[in-house]
């Protein structure tokens, strides 16, 4: 794992929270926010799998 891969990591970590509270806040059905939370989680998973891989 490089410096560069690790700095871009933590940056997400810290900005995940907000951004799905940002979701949470928006104009929207519900379904529709649970579908892009999930997809968040799921691709925040992949990036964390592959990064310390």
């Amino acid at each position: 794992m490089n410096i560069v891969e690790l700095i871009l990591f933590i940056m997400g970590a810290i900005m995940f929270p907000y951004g799905v509270y940002e979701i949470i806040k928006g104009d929207g059905n519900m379904k529709t926010k649970l579908f892009l939370i999930f997809t968040s989680i799921t691709l925040f998973t992949i990036e964390s799998i592959l990064v310390y891989r």
